[in-house]
């Protein structure tokens, strides 16, 4: 990564699929408005040098080499995190012991509300505490919970599919189609896989 430094008021950040395999203290060291930082679908093995970005909302470390996370490094007002498809979110789905996985994340970060595009409710929060007066399967809520948000981000993908072939069919350039997928991206709120499921369609 270089030339970051040009952008010290940039609050959303993609970086995904750039090969990117470390962070050093350099690597956002003026960045710190951004909001939005996605570096998915790199090589990271590790998470570092990021605590000093106080602004950052949403992170997205999908799909790296990650086996394990310092929690001291993370940025203390995440609101989502999400780590899907490394080692670490892997074992634990591959296992069962999903809330085993999320339980240190949920306790370190107070202002946490979704982990791996699951909502983050009183009740599992409750149980890492251990303060939930009824015992509660987290694994099987969590487990479900991941299905559903699975089946919701397939529909979403072949909506997108449709519109954009339905576009072209219409003869419109690709910069009217980016320009339209963004308008639908604004409305529906879907952050989260919205990129790669545009580059994945544009590319075909």
């Amino acid at each position: 990564m270089s030339n970051l430094e040009k952008y010290v008021s940039v609050e959303t950040l993609i970086l995904s699929g750039n090969l990117i395999s470390e962070l050093n203290a350099r690597s956002f060291a003026l960045n710190t408005q951004l909001q939005y930082l996605s570096l998915s679908r790199n090589k990271l093995t590790s998470v570092m040098h990021l605590i000093h970005l106080k602004q950052l909302l949403c992170l997205d470390l999908s799909h790296n080499r990650i086996e394990e996370v310092d929690l001291g490094q993370l940025p203390p007002n995440l609101l989502s995190l999400t780590l899907t498809g490394n080692p670490i979110e892997q074992r634990a789905r591959e296992s069962g012991k999903i809330s085993q996985y999320r339980k240190p994340f949920v306790l370190q970060l107070d202002s946490l509300q979704q982990m791996d595009k699951i909502e983050i409710i009183a009740a599992e929060k409750m149980t890492y505490q251990g303060i939930l007066p009824r015992k509660v399967n987290l694994d099987e809520m969590l487990r479900k919970k991941a299905q559903d948000d699975a089946a919701r981000q397939q529909v979403f993908k072949m909506q997108s599919e449709l519109r954009v072939e339905i576009q072209r069919e219409q003869g419109k350039p690709d910069v009217e189609i980016i320009a339209n997928s963004l308008d639908e991206f604004a409305k529906m709120d879907e952050m989260d896989g919205w990129l790669d499921n545009l580059t994945e369609v544009m590319h075909r």
